[in-house]
């Protein structure tokens, strides 16, 4: 019994790494473009050794079935097979079915060109079983041609490796009794082997792995439940042993063709937690949740490269590094806040709020001394405010401003807070505004120039939305800034987002934002916005 995930008809395998999303950003882009525009957007080129394929909805789809297999498990005279390869198989709109020999470039140009293929579009080419069935100079030829032929393309690749082992001659024997033998397996038998066969052959850069570790690596965790509950299962041997015989190759050339990679790949998928950038050069990230009923992950630490390159897209910029959890913490928790203060001369990290488990609206607060990831007690005096999460936190006079949230009775808060430095410890103070602040949450805050800003968040006065409340920490006046967004041709949400004032200027940057909108669907910021503070 085999399992589903690559014995499939007509599926594609999505490659989940930097390539792929910035190919699929290029096909969501044409659904806005007029006729013209799109007839220079990305394509996909899919080789096939069958015609039980389907493809999926973008703008050009083009399948070359490989000559041979067209016309049955048989082998047939070459001149036999160009008689019939010139034709046309099917057409529609945005749909080509050919049939071509692929070991006749020149033929194989031709009929691509004829199908409206244009070379300068960005081209993502699918090969899935289809090389091994070549002769092998004439396989390698056709990968040395695709990376000459296309300006910008990537390359997936999806076959056989490790011949020599039991199960590989077990495997190798099964194709030659099918009259078709993997060509290819005796001169590329492994990952390394095939991905020195695409970077000599001009192709940039090229990423592979057997389908061992893409199981492990991409698919979720949830989903593999899901696959393992759809039927009894007991060949796990055969199952692991087949996966380590097969691989998905993802190649790519052309400018910008791949984005640094910001961290080695970890297994994560955490949100709502926080970040802070430490005094001391490195970031710690605490707590957050996968789902609502997953609890927050263990910490993590993020530190630059000082010797990175981030323009080279061979070699990551921050290394992210597990950490013990932390000591003392009381609970796990997401819609937190963390806000870096001082205590006799020692770096701590303010922890306050959010929720826990059962949706639990927290009340406590911590202080994390960084150098042992431990929480300490430090006094605090004054009366303890309500309980909160997704409020905002920032450092000030040596204390931590804390602004809005949301209450255990999902009471949208406006309190301004105050934890000062008082004798031994700290001590709350509430803070007046004039006029009063609109309760809101899910924010973010800044101190800019003596006036703490208050960025997008939800609050319910509508048909108004939240833009910037600028608060001056001098004289408490409080001032509510409109952002315009006309010159957008998307609607922004400032809520879920996350905001950086750029040193030394009078700008911000807005990045991420929106969310699951229930049955209106999902709605994500485009791209990030540049927030103009000179007038404020």
């Amino acid at each position: 019994m085999q399992r589903p995930l690559h014995k499939r008809k007509g599926g594609q395998v999505r490659f989940s790494n930097d390539q792929t999303i910035e190919l699929e950003k290029k096909f969501e882009t044409q659904k806005y473009l007029s006729p013209p525009e799109r007839k220079r957007l990305a394509k996909v080129l899919q080789l096939s050794e069958r015609q039980e394929i389907r493809p999926f909805d973008i703008q050009r789809w083009i399948i070359l079935i490989f000559g041979r297999i067209v016309m049955g498990t048989k082998p047939m005279q070459l001149e036999g097979i160009t008689v019939l390869l010139g034709s046309l198989k099917y057409s529609g709109d945005d749909y080509r079915l050919l049939g071509v020999d692929l070991s006749r470039l020149a033929q194989l140009e031709g009929a691509l060109r004829g199908a409206g293929l244009d070379p300068a579009a960005p081209t993502l080419i699918l090969a899935e079983m289809v090389l091994p069935y070549m002769e092998v100079e004439r396989s390698d030829a056709l990968i040395q041609w695709a990376a000459g032929h296309f300006l910008k393309a990537w390359f997936i690749l999806y076959e056989q490796i490790h011949p020599s082992d039991p199960f590989g001659r077990i495997m190798q024997n099964h194709f030659s009794r099918l009259q078709s033998p993997l060509r290819s397996l005796t001169s590329y038998p492994d990952c390394k082997a095939q991905q020195m066969r695409f970077l000599q052959r001009g192709w940039t850069e090229c990423h592979i792995m057997d389908m061992n570790e893409f199981y492990r690596s991409f698919v979720p965790g949830e989903e593999q439940k899901r696959i393992q509950a759809l039927e009894p299962f007991d060949e796990f041997e055969e199952w692991h042993l087949k996966c380590s015989h097969y691989f998905i190759l993802a190649a790519s050339k052309g400018e910008d063709s791949s984005a640094p990679p910001v961290f080695p790949r970890v297994e994560d998928g955490r949100l709502f937690h926080t970040v802070n950038v430490l005094r001391s050069g490195w970031a710690v990230v605490l707590g957050g949740r996968k789902s609502p009923v997953s609890l927050a992950l263990p910490p993590l630490r993020l530190k630059g490269l000082a010797d990175a390159d981030p323009f080279s897209p061979s070699n990551p910029v921050l290394e992210l590094t597990p950490l013990p959890p932390v000591e003392g913490l009381s609970v796990p928790r997401w819609r937190h806040t963390a806000t870096e203060v001082t205590h006799e001369g020692q770096a701590y990290l303010f922890i306050y709020g959010g929720c826990s488990s059962g949706q639990l609206v927290l009340t406590d607060w911590h202080f994390l001394h960084l150098e042992g990831l431990r929480c300490q007690q430090i006094p605090v005096e004054g009366p303890v405010p309500a309980g909160r999460h997704s409020h905002s936190a920032c450092s000030w006079a040596g204390g931590v401003l804390i602004a809005g949230g949301l209450a255990s009775s999902e009471q949208l808060l406006g309190s301004l807070l105050l934890l000062k430095p008082a004798g031994r410890g700290f001590r709350w103070h509430s803070l007046e505004t004039c006029p009063p602040l609109t309760p809101r949450y899910s924010h973010t805050a800044h101190v800019h120039r003596g006036k703490l800003l208050l960025v997008g968040g939800v609050w319910l006065n509508p048909p108004s939305v939240p833009g910037v409340a600028v608060i001056d920490l001098a004289t408490r006046a409080l001032a509510e800034y409109h952002i315009d967004t006309t010159f957008l041709e998307w609607p922004l949400m400032l809520h879920n987002h996350s905001s950086v004032i750029i040193p030394d200027t009078e700008e911000m940057i807005l990045t991420g934002g929106g969310g699951n909108c229930f049955s209106f669907g999902t709605h994500l910021n485009w791209s990030p916005i540049r927030l103009d503070l000179s007038s404020i």
